[in-house]
């Protein structure tokens, strides 16, 4: 028997994770795969994002997400510019042009992210992607970059 079926739930209150669980990635620069492209409506229904998942490489946020949203088509033409930009920037770190999905699940990049407040709930902090960088060619070196904070101690000279 399971050890879920073992455990005696009675009097067990029930607790969401926080935000997915995670704490937001510290401000620096990390190694990240894209694992998710998808096309969504806007809250609006006016227009359409991509949304794009970003999982990290390195070891110390190991499988903590970010995500991309790109306003592709918006009655906002700013909206548009800015996504298309964006998009550009994230083609020319990877080399690529991005048509579509399959040119870019499994591709692996640096990212420059930072700590912000989220626009639905600004008591709750999110990452926003800053950069887009190459990798570099070589394959990922978990805990490469971290934050200078990350790890940094005070030496006596």
């Amino acid at each position: 028997m399971s050890l879920l079926g073992q455990t005696d739930w009675t009097g067990v209150e029930a607790q969401q994770p926080a935000d997915g669980g995670y704490e937001p990635i510290p401000n620096g620069t990390y190694y990240f795969q894209i694992t998710n492209v998808e096309d969504k409506p806007t809250r609006s229904g006016t227009g359409m994002y991509v949304e794009m998942t970003f999982e990290c490489l390195d070891d110390a946020y190991k499988g903590q997400t970010v995500r991309g949203r790109y306003n592709l088509s918006n009655p906002n033409q700013t909206a548009v510019n800015i996504a298309r930009k964006e998009i550009k920037a994230l083609g020319d770190a990877l080399g690529i042009v991005p048509t579509g999905p399959e040119a870019l699940v499994g591709k692996v990049l640096k990212l420059e992210v930072s700590v912000e407040p989220r626009s639905d709930d600004p008591s709750k902090m999110t990452n926003q992607i800053d950069r887009y960088l190459p990798s570099g060619g070589a394959p990922p070196n978990p805990g490469l970059e971290k934050p200078a904070s990350a790890g940094a101690e005070d030496t006596p000279f």
